[in-house]
């Protein structure tokens, strides 16, 4: 329960900031693609750098040994790296949400804020979830595009 609380709590938090930085771009949504960055803004933490704490939360987070850049990248900062990949389990693992939907708000967010990254990350998890090449595309122009059904929309 307290799980749900806090996510419900976040989600109120995170929401109003999103429309209001979503709201002010001049571009509408679906109108150009997220920005593909040619360097990180913030370099992973390389392995030869480890301590043990880190290799602690990649045992945890990571337990197949592939460290992503996410993931490496949130290691500079053991504290914040654990607050959100513990988040992300929660997601991913624990979550009331079906994959599609879940999909659909990840793809979503990604495309409003731009990031190439996350974009090429969760469209391959919304493949996976059953999301069309269409419906992809149509995630880009948001709910108002033609084919959603209204769960679906409300999602977007």
């Amino acid at each position: 329960m307290k799980r749900l609380l806090a996510c419900l709590l976040l989600s109120t938090l995170v929401s109003p900031v999103e429309t209001v930085i979503a709201q002010s771009r001049p571009d509408p949504p679906g109108s150009r693609q997220p920005v593909r960055l040619t360097t990180p803004r913030i370099a992973p933490l390389p392995e030869s750098q480890w301590t043990e704490q880190h290799r602690a939360l990649v045992r945890e987070y990571a337990p197949d040994g592939r460290v992503d850049n996410a993931l490496s990248t949130l290691l500079h900062v053991p504290e914040l790296a654990e607050a959100i990949m513990r988040f992300v389990s929660f997601l991913d693992q624990e979550s009331a949400l079906e994959p599609r939907h879940r999909s659909l708000l990840l793809l979503r967010t990604a495309w409003l804020t731009h990031s190439q990254y996350h974009w090429s990350v969760f469209a391959a998890a919304g493949r996976e979830a059953g999301l069309t090449d269409a419906e992809l595309r149509r995630v880009a122009v948001g709910p108002d595009a033609d084919g959603w059904n209204d769960f679906d929309a409300t999602h977007l």
